[in-house]
């Protein structure tokens, strides 16, 4: 067995693509779920520098692959656990910022923190994401 090691940025471009690969086939859907595409975008805002996000939301039907290095595939069960992870860390540090020492913000972003909660809802099996939630009290 092989084992890449990736950076944090490698994990941002992962997920970026996978919430607007995500993005698009939901826009395909007959049953347009508006809230949940409202909580990629504004996650997709969090993870993207500005230009990136105005550039994809001028084209967001189109996917763009991203030339690197190498190429890896992966499935989605060796790409979920990351972005679920990644994801938790993004909510918990704009839930209680103090806690993940995150000083000098004056207030959580509720908006985030709640477009993340949906997201993670829906990348969770329940029982999952009723633990995770509970460990937040803890």
């Amino acid at each position: 067995m092989a084992k890449i090691k990736l950076v944090d940025d490698q994990i941002d471009r992962l997920i970026i693509d996978e919430l607007k690969n995500d993005y698009h086939a939901i826009t395909q859907e007959i049953d347009l779920r508006q809230r949940l595409l409202n909580a990629i975008k504004r996650v997709l805002r969090y993870y993207m520098s500005s230009e990136e996000y105005e550039r994809w939301q001028m084209d967001s039907s189109e996917s763009k692959e991203h030339d690197g290095p190498f190429t890896i595939e992966v499935t989605w069960d060796q790409l979920q656990p990351p972005i679920v992870e990644d994801l938790k860390i993004v909510y918990e540090s704009n839930y209680r910022p103090e806690r993940c020492g995150v000083y000098g913000m004056s207030q959580p972003d509720t908006e985030l923190t709640s477009s993340v909660d949906q997201l993670l809802q829906y990348y969770m099996s329940e029982p999952d994401y009723k633990q995770w939630k509970e460990s937040l009290n803890d």
